[in-house]
């Protein structure tokens, strides 16, 4: 007969042999989902309209799949980052759309789903709109965000940090999903010591005299030249430093995780005006600058690098990772899994875009002198040095079909471009193609209601918290 102590041993020999097998048998990719804010394609290197930005975001895509085509579903990062974590378009969720707040409650995410199946969820955010505050953390089991008021104190997460604290306490038995916001590149741009990216001729009196926010300065008040490099220069200083946290995050994960090489993908949720249109930041308008998004996936086993030309979207992100994770992929999401290798060209699919200028809803104590018991955000005084002509006014949604791109407005005539030599949108071809306008406009049409973008009520009343409301005046998206 073994003795107790034998027994004991070989009973501790079967559990740690059976613990070992089971994390065996979960061959399941872990996945990290890196999101930009605020990143406009042509700030990434790899994407050959400039040099030396993304020195390792260029390393994933070297590495990897860069998709030319992606597109986002939004100008800002509510409603965006909204579809990037449930898988839905903007005319489902109607996050930060028609009045509408964050994610509802009853919406399935994607962390959701992936955490139901036995991965271990983490999202790591440094813009404190993507948190609880707008419902966007739902399915994550360990998150953080930042947290600002107006006065802009409170606590703030550096990713990089946050990573570097949580891989030590994972459950390494477990695939996990991990998600990052990284925010520099969203204003206001740092005055960094080195940045050479700012004009060497710019004075140090003209850099420190920038616009605090210059979404606030459209239309007619839009920046001289000058300023417009200083900003467009600090930005991109912002957009090296986004760069360098993705490295260190690399780094850290694929040393945290040998032998079970992760697959990383690098996306922004939109981009930044930079006078097109004559707008700064990204609060109106559908314009290339601010949907036109760079996408990256590294990591994927067996896939050779290559650049993909078709059209996709950040839509496709949940369906993607849903069947990299082997869940099955809903039937209501509207997104098809990213190609691996060109599918059908450019322009096999539509994707498509909603703006609408009722962000936002809120209760009459936050305006006192109003009426209505519920109002939503004038942004009347950003428009201030706006006319009728400018295309700021009302909501819009966009179709984007490569090389077309199909603008509806609700207060304006649509309008038509063709891409694949305009893609500044300088040269509107609705007059010429009366048949593509009336195509696209049938196409456009249940999506524009879906989304109530044209509903001035507030039928499903407002989400918003006080400090909701302090977050989204702390980035300037309310007053």
């Amino acid at each position: 007969m073994k003795s107790f102590a034998s027994r004991c041993l070989l009973v501790l020999v079967a559990v740690c042999a059976l613990s070992g097998a089971a994390a065996a048998a979960d061959s399941r990719p872990s996945i990290v989902l890196i999101v930009i804010d605020t990143l406009r394609v042509d700030a990434v290197s790899s994407y050959g309209k400039i040099a030396g930005t993304t020195p390792e975001v260029d390393a994933l895509a070297r590495e990897g799949l860069r998709y030319e085509h992606a597109y986002a579903p939004a100008p800002w990062t509510l409603p965006s980052h909204a579809t990037i974590l449930s898988g839905l378009g903007v005319e489902q969720h109607r996050a930060g759309i028609s009045g509408r707040g964050g994610l509802r409650d009853e919406v399935v995410t994607l962390a959701e789903r992936l955490r139901d199946a036995g991965y271990e969820t983490a999202a790591f955010s440094e813009n404190t709109i993507v948190s609880d505050l707008f419902g966007l953390v739902q399915g994550f089991q360990r998150h953080r965000a930042t947290q600002i008021g107006v006065d802009g104190k409170g606590v703030y997460v550096n990713a990089v940090s946050a990573v570097k604290d949580w891989l030590p306490k994972r459950n390494t038995t477990r695939p996990f999903f991990l998600f990052l916001n990284i925010v520099d590149p969203h204003s206001p741009y740092t005055i960094r010591a080195e940045n050479r990216f700012v004009p060497p001729d710019a004075s140090q009196e003209l850099i420190r005299s920038r616009p605090q926010n210059p979404s606030h300065l459209l239309c007619g008040g839009i920046p001289d030249q000058k300023m417009l490099g200083v900003l467009h220069g600090l930005y991109l200083g912002d957009v090296h430093a986004a760069d360098a946290k993705v490295g260190e995050i690399a780094q850290a994960i694929r040393a945290a995780t040998s032998g079970r090489k992760p697959i990383i993908v690098v996306a922004a949720d939109h981009g930044e005006y930079f006078g097109e249109e004559r707008l700064m930041g990204h609060e109106f308008g559908l314009h290339e600058a601010v949907l036109h998004v760079p996408l990256i996936v590294n990591g994927l086993p067996g896939i050779a690098p290559s650049v993909i030309p078709d059209t996709v979207g950040l839509v496709d992100l949940a369906p993607t990772i849903l069947g990299w994770a082997g869940i099955r992929i809903p039937a209501d999401l509207p997104g098809k899994p990213l190609p691996r290798q060109s599918a059908g060209g450019p322009g096999d699919r539509a994707i498509f875009a909603f703006y609408s200028d009722t962000t936002h809803w809120f209760p009459k104590e936050w305006r006192e002198h109003e009426v209505n018991p519920l109002i939503p955000y004038d942004q009347q005084e950003l428009r201030q040095f706006c006319t009728e002509s400018d295309p700021v006014w009302g909501a819009m949604a966009a179709v984007i079909q490569y090389p077309h791109k199909f603008l509806w407005y609700e207060r304006r005539k649509p309008a038509l471009f063709d891409l694949s030599w305009d893609a500044g949108q300088k040269s509107d071809q609705a007059a010429y193609q009366p048949k593509q306008i009336d195509r696209y406009t049938r196409e456009v049409e249940p999506h524009v209601r879906a989304a109530g973008l044209t509903d001035r009520s507030p039928s499903d009343g407002p989400t918003l918290s006080k400090e909701a409301l302090d977050a989204l005046r702390a980035l300037g998206y309310a007053k």
